[in-house]
């Protein structure tokens, strides 16, 4: 197999070299879909005639939109396993099957989620306590975010597929130039048409038919294995299963956790309009921290399924090492930074020292802690790059549903009865750095165990390797 221009080996050369140039390309890619999107709160919290009650608006939609895409985005974490996987162990026609089936289910569950979350958008907002003053600016700002969905789907997939084999690079150009293409329409939109919600929701909308475009493009540049030919998009069911059996898990972990954030943000829409504009802002800053290190998680899953499938193993022990330490370090410099210069931050989505106030009681909780989740990010990527992805799913699925919903249910309106609003505003969102712990070290005792497999696997493998080698001699 020919290695492209774009293209990693991931089974050669230094690991923590390799893992570091993989996963800054990645890390870009995200901050600018995460700045892009953070474009939509800043632009009509500044610039809309309605700010204040626009930025909560659209702040009050991102846990339901997360609640959906997580759902597709965990299949694509199947696709980038199997493709990973079949192109260390050199198997060109799993590989172009694998392209073929990856993106017709990209588009598949685009269209059909997006449907769905369309006609049932302002019942699932009025469920989660939606304050009726937004509410209207909420469903006509979610509505057309999904009409947008499988154009994202696309982009998403098609990225796996690139990310899958090394390339990070050409997924970050294309993220830059829809982005920057998003900016200008948000502003122009708001500030030209007098736009509100729909301005920045048109604008998102545009630049990810873009970004599908173009990633479509780049695959069909392609050559060999990896060469993708729209009329031969097909679910090959050899295929599909794989995604499922790595994705599904994946998908349902994703969504339960976007469930326990719906949660949460229902009780955070009982503190009223302005702690929900605080939320909103102190969210997308933490949106820049969770990047910072989630790279490292797309970097394990990638390094693990060619290393795998190539049977490396003893690069194999060393991938974790290296992705926890460098996720640990991101994500702890990054999250200091945010919680330290909260204000001069939050300043560019709102000139509200109120909202501001608000913003820092979460920064303070979880962008402190955030360097935990990104250690866990990078146990979870690893296993499933080995093909585990069900045990991580129930473990996480343990913790987000039980001891997240535990919190918000009873200890939450416990310390809210005896404490001010802002200390509850507060101790709400302790139920993050305690779940993360637990998955951490639930994971890493499953790490272990998976290691002793692994070993296993490698003694039977050079068995194998010492007897083919007797014979022919």
């Amino acid at each position: 197999m020919t290695l492209r221009k774009y293209d990693m080996d991931l089974t050669q050369g230094p690991i923590l070299k390799n893992m570091l140039a993989y996963s800054l390309p990645v890390m870009f890619a995200a901050l600018l879909q995460v700045f892009y999107n953070a474009a939509d709160t800043a632009v009509v919290g500044k610039f809309a005639y309605n700010g204040e009650e626009a930025m909560a608006a659209v702040g009050a939609t991102s846990a339901l939109n997360n609640l959906i895409i997580n759902i597709l985005t965990g299949l694509s974490v199947g696709a980038t396993a199997i493709v990973a996987r079949y192109y260390g162990a050199k198997q060109d026609k799993e590989v172009s099957d694998a392209v073929h089936t990856t993106m017709g289910v990209g588009l598949l569950g685009g269209i059909l989620i997006g449907v769905f979350g369309y006609f049932t958008v302002r019942f699932w907002l009025h469920l989660m306590g939606t304050p009726d003053s937004i509410i209207s600016l909420s469903v006509q700002y979610c509505k057309i975010i999904f009409i947008g969905l499988p154009f994202s789907m696309v982009f998403n997939f098609g990225a796996s597929i690139l990310r899958a084999v090394g390339d990070t690079k050409r997924p970050l150009y294309i993220l830059a130039l829809s982005g920057i293409v998003n900016v200008v329409f948000n502003i122009f939109f708001v500030t030209v048409f007098n736009w509100s919600v729909e301005g920045v929701a048109v604008a998102t909308v545009i630049s990810q038919a873009l970004s599908a475009c173009l990633v479509v493009l780049s695959l069909t540049k392609n050559e060999g294995s990896l060469k993708y030919f729209v009329s031969k998009t097909y679910l090959h069911r050899k295929q599909v299963l794989e995604i499922f059996r790595i994705g599904f898990p994946t998908a349902i972990q994703g969504s339960m956790f976007s469930l326990s954030n719906v949660l949460i943000q229902s009780t955070v829409n009982t503190f009223g309009e302005v702690a929900m504009a605080g939320n909103t802002v102190a969210c997308n800053l933490g949106g820049f921290v969770y990047t910072s290190f989630n790279a490292y998680n797309h970097a394990s899953l990638a390094f693990a399924g060619q290393n795998y499938g190539a049977r490396e193993y003893n690069r194999l022990y060393k991938i974790v090492r290296h992705g926890m330490f460098l996720a640990g370090v991101s994500g702890f410099l990054t999250g200091m930074l945010v919680w330290i210069l909260g204000n001069p931050l939050m300043s560019f989505y709102t000139d509200s020292t109120e909202i501001m106030k608000w913003g820092n009681l979460r920064n303070q909780v979880v962008c402190t802690t955030y360097f935990i989740c990104g250690m866990q990010e990078v146990l979870i990527g690893y296993l499933r790059g080995l093909g585990e992805s069900l045990k991580p799913a129930l473990i996480s699925l343990f913790c987000i549903c039980g001891l997240r919903v535990a919190w918000i249910y009873t200890a939450v309106p416990i310390f809210r009865a005896a404490y001010s609003e802002q200390a509850s505003f507060s101790f709400l969102y302790v139920c993050y750095p305690i779940t993360w712990i637990v998955i951490l070290v639930a994971l890493y005792f499953l790490y272990k165990h998976k290691k002793k497999e692994l070993k296993k696997e490698q003694a039977e493998v050079d068995q194998k390797n010492i007897t083919a080698l007797s014979s022919v001699e």
